[in-house]
């Protein structure tokens, strides 16, 4: 055969084979990640691993969010580099989230959620160090994006029917004397966003109903409904109380 074909069969089958290892990516993406490897298809280091979770289509979001929230020293590197080649330079910080939230869908578990927030906040205050988008600190950032992801659920979901006021958001966020918060200017901007137009975190209109009746649920149940955020029920829909506790114990120690 000529040359031409030779290349024609060598393309069709790496089709083949990415075709093959995508397919595997939505039940076990960590094993998927491997195969990609060993083929030749992705490059070894947490680097080339990031770019082609980031830039390979096909790949399911969820079981993207699934490997990015990975325990072990590997994962967590993968995860880090992913979310440092996102530039949210001169990004309002809700326009930040819809672009860190289109790349994947956040896994299910507390721990999981609280290592790709982390690392969000401290990505989004290393793209805009001083100016009116900055924060006093990567906490601040990070109390900040689950208040808005809950102000999203809060201001859209048909069974929360008592809304969160733009005062109330202003002032839960803002911080104190004490403790250094968002600006005002910045909250209220935020609010006004959100409030007319959604983020959208989920494919499945179960999950958004479930994820909006625990919204609901953990806002009656305090005043300042952060400290009962339960994180995994508000991505998931799914209810385990000793997640429940860890998740709220983790937000409420940076609050």
């Amino acid at each position: 055969g000529t040359p031409e074909a030779a290349t024609y069969e060598e393309l069709k089958a790496q089709k083949t084979a990415l075709q093959a290892i995508v397919d595997l990516f939505k039940e076990k993406p960590k094993k998927a990640v491997k195969q990609a490897i060993a083929s030749g298809l992705c490059g070894e280091t947490t680097e080339e691993i990031a770019h082609w979770l980031r830039d390979t289509p096909g790949l399911v979001k969820t079981a993207i969010g699934e490997y990015l929230g990975g325990h072990t020293d590997e994962e967590i590197e993968v995860m880090h580099k992913f979310q440092d080649g996102m530039n949210y330079h001169n990004i309002v910080f809700d326009e930040a989230i819809r672009l860190f939230l289109s790349s994947f869908r956040l896994p299910g578990e507390a721990q999981k959620i609280d290592r790709l927030m982390e690392k969000f906040a401290a990505r989004y205050c290393d793209c805009n160090p001083e100016g009116p988008l900055s924060f006093p600190s990567a906490d601040t950032a990070y109390v900040l994006a689950f208040a808005t992801i809950m102000l999203n659920t809060d201001a859209h979901s048909s069974q929360i029917k008592n809304k969160m006021s733009k005062e109330s958001f202003v002032k839960m966020n803002k911080g104190d004397g004490d403790t250094p918060g968002a600006s005002e200017e910045m909250c209220s901007g935020i609010y006004d966003r959100i409030t007319t137009n959604e983020i959208k975190t989920k494919d499945d209109d179960k999950l958004e109903a479930a994820l909006a009746n625990q919204a609901g649920r953990a806002k009656e149940q305090s005043t300042n409904f952060l400290n009962v955020l339960n994180i995994k029920n508000l991505f998931t829909g799914s209810d385990s109380s000793a997640e429940t506790l860890e998740a709220s114990r983790m937000l409420s120690m940076r609050i």
